[in-house]
């Protein structure tokens, strides 16, 4: 019956990603209140969005807020400030822009905030936006008013109760808002707190509001009369693309899409249900992708490539089952034999050729095309890697999919945090995979392109290639560290016998977790046949007490930059087996069978 359904499964999702009709989405333009202002000036070279303020309320604001931030479709849209912000005293503004997706906000005090999808083709373009702010809902019968905001660090409990004069309210007493800061109004209707005037969310966005000077020229006023009754969502016009509007109404179905889709991943936890059932509800909302894919245009087929492939990581019975093994973590050699296991199944066949598929029609230099989860990109080449009969099957070869996070990153400009982080992931892949040339060279780029990079002057990039270079049977180097309880290591003292070396950190969970194994470890050679050296990346004093409270029996000291970059450190926990001439015979030993694969070393360096 399983091997029916993921048969089915694999047919039925085979279809390519096809968008055959227009779609375009009518607009309406609200007359309002304008205040005329300049643009500003731009940088050459460069794409523009800008636009112009319409108020469609009673009050007028002292400033406005309006942000740019990259495109980020999501079931639950989170409102954070976006770097690329103004603060502006005008109601016209203007950004210069690379290519690419973008979500446009607008705030005003007292309106509805404007979220909106910005589709920017080329460095050519200029998207000019029309924005209709909407007063903030509100509802009549208030109990009470209370100010909160920065002056009381956006706490409830610090807020003050506003008095009643007349149809507003106003603060008594002292003034606590400073110019700059930002601040909200709380509501009670019928016991109910309503926060920021809009949505029963205790929740404030207090980046997102926050004005140059004092509402209403230095007295802060409540006036509910401002307020709809109910409140209407903001709105934007544009002009200057020719796909802009489709766009919009294409990122709202998205987002729909995806939250409708939300139930999926808790389908597991329903006793009564089986994967047949999880199976049959992932088909019918692929079904339904298909669907809204068909409505739009051709010039959106790598938006749609990009999203299914953010659908199947996350929906597929594939998902599911990774889900499920998550109970093994604390087992490693268990979950190892659980996901081999799964690399074989139809299931995982069914995820990898689909993902292939959609790969291969990528264009890594699109607009469309994002990396916000490189993870699954590098997973699925550690599938390759478990299943190289796929890679044949499907025309995938080895590292098919690190090679797609490369090749975009060749289109991102010089200096990028994207583009460095892109490089380094990629690395680490290839040595992860054995594949130390590619790694090397991957990182060599990375320092040329990104000199100024975290990962390039922090000292990762040497510390690689020292791991790359220290492999087995290269000498291990010499190190001097304080001793925890004592005066200090030396790797040469411990010259003529095997030492196992750990570098740890009381805070790292694989650490912690490889502890009883090192216990079993250190048990197992009773005549000090073994040394075990364990080097901490921590603060002495947290080690000290970790060592007496866990009761680890071996000898431990503190690490410092100067050993890691040595040893070539990039994550912990790192392990290497020395033998007594001070060759390094085997690194990363570590799980369950840790005594097995230590002794089974030693052996044959003996048997040499």
């Amino acid at each position: 019956m399983l091997l029916r359904i993921a048969s089915l499964l694999l047919l039925f999702l085979l279809n390519d990603v096809s968008a055959l009709s227009d779609f375009s989405l009518s607009e309406t333009k609200r007359q309002g209140t304008v205040i005329s202002g300049l643009p500003q000036e731009q940088k050459p070279s460069r794409a523009t969005i800008s636009g112009t303020i319409h108020l469609n309320g009673k009050t007028i604001p002292d400033s406005f807020y309006v942000g740019i931030k990259e495109l980020q479709v999501s079931p639950i849209p989170i409102l954070i400030r976006p770097k690329n912000s103004q603060t502006i005293n005008l109601t016209d503004f203007s950004f210069g822009v690379a290519p690419g997706l973008y979500t446009l906000v607008v705030s005003a005090f007292g309106y509805e905030t404007l979220s909106t999808p910005v589709l920017v083709p080329d460095t050519n373009a200029q998207v000019d936006v029309t924005a209709t702010l909407e007063p903030m809902g509100l509802k009549p019968g208030d109990q009470w008013v209370k100010l909160w905001g920065d002056f009381c660090r956006w706490r409830p409990w610090g807020a003050i109760e506003m008095v009643q004069r007349d149809s507003v309210w106003v603060l008594p007493g002292k003034k606590p808002v400073k110019v700059g800061e930002g601040y909200r109004f709380i509501l009670s209707k019928n016991g109910s707190d309503i926060y920021d005037l809009r949505h029963s969310v205790a929740r404030p966005n207090k980046g997102f509001v926050t004005f140059n000077s004092i509402y209403q020229g230095g007295e802060i006023v409540f006036d509910p009369s401002h307020f709809l009754q109910p409140g209407r969502d903001s709105n934007a016009e544009f002009s200057g693309g020719e796909h802009q509007a489709a766009f919009a109404g294409l990122v709202d179905e998205m987002n729909t899409f995806q939250r409708e889709s939300i139930p999926l991943l808790f389908g597991s936890r329903d006793t009564t249900g089986s994967s047949s059932d999880y199976t049959l509800a992932f088909m019918e909302r692929e079904e339904r992708f298909r669907q809204i894919a068909n409505r739009y245009p051709a010039y959106f087929e790598q938006f749609f490539l990009r999203m299914k492939f953010d659908f199947l990581k996350r929906f597929h019975p594939h998902a599911q089952a990774l889900k499920e093994m998550q109970s093994l973590k604390h087992n490693k050699q268990e979950f190892e034999n659980k996901r081999r296991e799964h690399y074989q199944s139809s299931v995982y066949e069914s995820y990898f050729s689909l993902m292939a598929q959609l790969a291969k029609k990528m264009d890594p230099n699109s607009i469309f095309f994002r990396t916000y989860d490189t993870i699954t990109y590098l997973r699925l080449d550690e599938g390759l890697h478990y299943t190289p009969h796929l890679g044949e099957k499907y025309n995938v070869p080895a590292f098919f999919f690190t090679g797609i996070l490369v090749k975009h990153e060749r289109g991102l400009p010089s200096g990028s945090r994207e583009g460095a982080r892109l490089l380094w992931r990629a690395a680490q892949s290839y040595r992860n995979r054995g594949h130390h040339a590619a790694a090397r060279n991957t990182i060599r780029y990375l320092s040329r392109r990104y000199p100024n990079s975290r990962t390039v002057t922090g000292g990762s990039i040497e510390r690689m290639l020292n791991a790359l270079d220290l492999r087995e049977e290269s000498v291990a180097p010499e190190f001097v560290a304080p001793a925890v309880g004592g005066d200090s290591l030396r790797l040469s003292d411990f010259r003529g016998k095997f030492v196992f070396l750990d570098f740890w950190a009381t805070w790292c969970g694989p650490c912690v977790n490889e502890l009883p194994n090192l216990k079993k470890l250190h048990q197992s050679f009773p005549e000090g046949g073994l040394r075990i050296i364990g080097l901490a990346h921590d603060d002495p004093r947290d080690v000290e007490d970790f060592i007496r409270n866990r009761e680890i029996p071996y000898v431990n000291g503190i690490s410092d930059k100067k050993i890691e970059q040595a040893y070539g450190i990039v994550a912990w926990p790192t392990t290497f087996l020395i033998a007594p001439d001070g060759e390094i015979i085997a690194k990363n030993l570590r799980g369950e069978r840790l005594v097995h694969l230590v002794k089974e070393k030693i052996s044959a360096y003996n048997a040499q």
